[in-house]
């Protein structure tokens, strides 16, 4: 019993507050946040109450029920949650909405430094006013040799 409640406070504990607001779009991510807040205190309100209430009139068993109930959340956080490890919250809004809200390259693109088709060309040095190459916040490969 100990040490479920060690793994589980250091595991499961965390994503209850980490987890909605990662996944919810930037529209509805505050509304979204307090609606799972409340309902996940209101939760635990009504099981610390029950709890006690279950032990008193069932025993033991009352362990079989929560045992059977986290066997449940295994299977359901398996199948239904999406990976979100490395993704930015643009990269996760697309997996969620089908399509991208913004103009934020994805990581990857990023990490392998392929230039992305919608880049904004004012930025990359080699575009700017004066011909010069430089000056820009980021330099193309041009600017750098000149």
């Amino acid at each position: 019993m100990f040490l479920f409640q060690g793994f589980y406070s250091l595991a499961w504990t965390p994503l209850l507050y980490l987890y909605p607001p990662e996944v919810m779009n930037y529209s509805i991510r505050a509304n979204g946040v307090a609606v799972s807040q409340f309902v996940l205190n209101a939760l635990a309100l009504m099981l610390v109450f029950l709890m006690n209430i279950a032990l008193t009139n069932i025993g033991w068993k009352m362990y079989i029920i929560n045992a059977a109930w986290d066997v449940i959340v295994l299977f359901l956080i398996a199948y239904y949650w999406v990976e979100t490890k490395g993704k930015t919250l643009e990269e996760v809004d697309a997996i969620f909405e089908g399509a991208k809200h913004s103009a934020v390259p994805d990581l990857e693109s990023v990490l392998q430094g392929v230039k992305p088709a919608n880049s904004l060309g004012a930025l990359d040095g080699n575009h700017d006013r004066d011909g010069g190459g430089g000056g820009g916040v980021l330099q193309g490969e041009k600017g750098r040799e000149a």
